[in-house]
């Protein structure tokens, strides 16, 4: 698994779980998908979990990725975990699977 994003900071949407805001490009052709990722974080044992990618629309600020964990707390994705992903994750991050 490759590195995807560091997590700087998460916020909890009711019905979405807990939130990262990515700055990462967006491509052209994308469509929201659950894919795998590896959670590391600082000073405990990485785990795997799923993740929920997909666009929101923000005013102002146009469209944005947000990565959802469904069941996931703060504490279990602390600021300055890195988020890893396997290539078939990254493949749809690039819109190649849309």
């Amino acid at each position: 698994m490759d590195h995807l994003l560091r997590v700087e900071d998460t916020f909890q949407v009711t019905g979405r779980g807990l939130v990262v805001a990515p700055e990462l490009p967006l491509p052209e052709r994308f469509r929201n998908f659950t894919g795998l990722v590896r959670i590391v974080p600082p000073g405990a044992e990485p785990y795997e979990t799923q993740a929920d990618f997909f666009l929101s629309h923000f005013s102002p600020g146009g469209f944005k990725l947000l990565v959802t964990f469904p069941g996931l707390s703060k504490d279990l994705l602390p600021i300055g975990s890195d988020i890893l992903a396997p290539e078939s994750t990254r493949r749809q991050l690039r819109g190649a699977d849309a």
